[in-house]
């Protein structure tokens, strides 16, 4: 609750609904370090929780305790939901780096944890940061010449502490994304760095500046679908564009050459400070040298010559035991209130983040299109179906979540949930060492047995993710904001639990608002559950028998999914099947099925869609 308390939020006594709800037990991983004891070396064994689910169960206790304190204030939680991750990742680096130096082993860099090496990067680097923007404040200002550009402006917007924890981070993750060998191409790198800071500062003004929280009618409001419906729609977004612009005038201009110059500036900066220690043996003995963690160089590409960094060989052993996935930002986070009209092609979705419409990877072309397409206002029903798609309430299922929520804590093996143990055959090791066939067959055994672990872990990780996400969002109404990719596809933002998601995924999420099933809805409940099953190529009829006949497994499965005859774990995807199983039995066991309220999503899919392609090349 110290968060809460320090912005004047008293709590309150309200009731938690996560009271009686175990806790999601984390996933660890497993590590032994050496210490010494005594004047003795000895190894010991350590748990640590992977960085981004502790930075992600950190952010996730903010709703947890916003809930208690502003039960009827969505907006204001949601306000403090989007607050910047890098607060969190900042507080995880200086944890690690405590844990290694209570174990004696702070001197020894490269035996700690990357977190831990990124908060000694973070420390080292900071106050020369700060000297060198004070310096060049003083250039600029003693020059004669009338810079177009002042770049220290740019460089103070925000604090040196925030500029070299984005730097670090970015830095970090996009070598993961492009390789740890090739390097980065340096002009790739400097762009992401300044747009990241750019979009935190951006966050961190519009905040402080109060911009506006737009609504108004979309286009499923709109009573037809004629061409004067969409000129009014598209007066209401230039309506509301304007507003926002109004109150963007305090924005500096960031251009691409603004970018580029505040990325260089301090990416410059944390490679003359970020050093890692090198070990080199020479007659017998080992020699600890001080080496960049990064340097610049270059590779040529068709015929050119093309600037990249890369990172030191230390640094990229320990990247590859200790992959860094992109940390989970809060403001990609299923949304508590309806996610903001798309207004324009980086103005919509979440209340404060600035987010492109359209998900692309570093192309000028596609940005330019874009821009072009949005100006010309030829966005409109694209921006519309987005915000039907974002406006649209879920909850989660809570009767699949105590299921699932008790495989997970007793490390059983299901379907979408790995086994917390792994069963492995280690092989036995070449008995002559001078059979080399039988040392390369060994080699490749254990490297494909490390992939698995690693492999395994990650998929571990990953349904961490959904069920602390799941548990926190228990008992609350939520959105997904969405964006499209250069096809038009759209895509919910929140990555890890959403409805196109895995067969997890998807049993734990329902509409929030039920709807009467009406006379034909048990017909398609019971078709829904065939589907499911794996039962979906006989006709209509045929799959609502094929229901009715397994009423009895349908009923077992419901009422004891994890003791009874488990016939919904032979279904193709049985955590849906589990949920609509359990649907099914409430309807039918309701006073009146056919007034009975249900929230499960039933799936449907079109037929004959080869019609799209000749609808594409007709131009129809």
């Amino acid at each position: 609750m110290q968060k809460l308390e320090s912005i004047g939020i008293v709590p309150t006594s309200e009731p938690n609904i996560l009271d009686g709800v175990a806790e999601v037990i984390p996933q660890t991983k497993r590590k032994v370090v050496k210490r010494e004891i005594d004047g003795q070396e000895e190894k010991v064994e350590i748990f640590e929780t992977p960085y981004n689910l502790g930075v992600l169960r950190g952010n996730l206790k903010t709703i947890s305790e916003s809930r208690q304190s502003l039960p009827d204030d969505i907006m204001q939680r949601q306000k403090m939901l989007e607050e910047t991750a890098y607060d969190s990742a900042l507080a995880r680096f200086k944890h690690e780096s405590d844990v290694f130096r209570e174990l004696d082993m702070g001197g020894n860099l490269n035996k700690r944890s990357l977190q831990a090496w990124m908060w000694d990067w973070h420390v080292q680097t900071q106050p020369r940061l700060q000297a060198r923007i004070k310096e060049l404040e003083e250039q600029e200002k003693a020059s004669s010449k009338e810079l177009a550009v002042q770049l220290s402006y740019f460089l103070k917007l925000l604090p040196a502490e925030k500029l070299v924890l984005i730097t670090i981070l970015e830095l970090v993750n996009t070598l993961a994304t492009g390789g740890y060998q090739d390097g980065v191409r340096t002009t790739r790198l400097i762009m992401t760095i300044g747009r990241a800071i750019e979009a935190e500062h951006h966050f961190q003004a519009a905040k402080k500046k109060q911009i506006p929280i737009l609504d108004f009618k979309s286009k499923a409001e709109l009573p037809t679908y004629s061409v004067s419906g969409y000129l009014e729609l598209h007066k209401a977004r230039v309506k509301a564009r304007l507003e926002i612009e109004g109150k963007e005038d305090w924005m500096p201009p960031w251009t691409p050459e603004v970018r580029a110059r505040v990325g260089a500036f301090v990416v410059d900066t944390l490679m003359e400070q970020a050093t890692v220690i090198n070990t080199i043996t020479v007659d017998d003995k080992e020699y600890e040298e001080d080496h960049p963690a990064f340097f610049n160089t270059y590779r040529y590409e068709r015929g050119f010559k093309i600037g990249v960094i890369k990172a030191n060989d230390v640094v990229i052993q320990k990247m590859s035991q200790e992959p860094p996935r992109e940390h989970l930002h809060p403001r990609h986070l299923p949304m508590l209130v309806r996610p903001q009209p798309w207004i324009r092609h980086n103005t919509g979705g979440y209340l404060f983040s600035n987010l492109s419409v359209m998900r692309m990877k570093e192309s000028n072309e596609q940005n330019s299109y874009l821009k072009e397409a949005d100006s010309r206002g030829a966005m409109e029903l694209v921006y519309a179906g987005l915000d039907v798609l974002g406006k649209t309430p879920w909850k989660i299922n809570r009767d699949l979540f105590d299921v699932a929520l008790e495989v997970w804590n007793k490390g059983l093996g299901y379907p979408g949930i790995p086994p917390l143990a792994l069963e492995q055959t280690i092989p036995d090791p070449p008995t002559n060492p001078t059979d080399l066939r039988a040392k390369a067959d060994y080699a490749v055994a254990m490297k494909r047995l490390a992939q698995e672990r690693s492999a395994h872990h990650s998929d571990r990780c990953s349904t961490n993710y959904k069920m602390e996400i799941a548990r926190t969002f228990l008992g609350e109404k939520f959105y997904f904001p969405h964006n499209i990719d250069f096809r038009g596809r759209a895509y919910p933002i929140p990555p890890h639990l959403n409805h196109i998601g895995d067969d997890l995924s998807r049993g734990l999420l329902m509409f929030a608002e039920g709807k009467p099933l009406g006379q034909r809805g048990i017909r398609w409940l019971k078709i829904h559950l065939s589907n499911l099953f794996g039962y979906d190529k006989a006709p209509f009829d045929d799959r609502e028998n094929f229901a009715t006949e397994h009423l009895s497994e349908i009923y077992d499965s419901a009422e004891n999914p994890l003791e009874g005859r488990q016939w919904w774990l032979k279904a193709d995807d049985p955590w849906q099947c589990l949920a609509t199983c359990m649907e099914l039995r409430k309807a039918l066991e309701s006073p009146d099925p056919e007034k009975y309220e249900s929230c499960l999503p039933v799936h449907q899919d079109g037929t004959c869609n080869g019609l799209q392609h000749y609808a594409a090349l007709g131009g129809d």
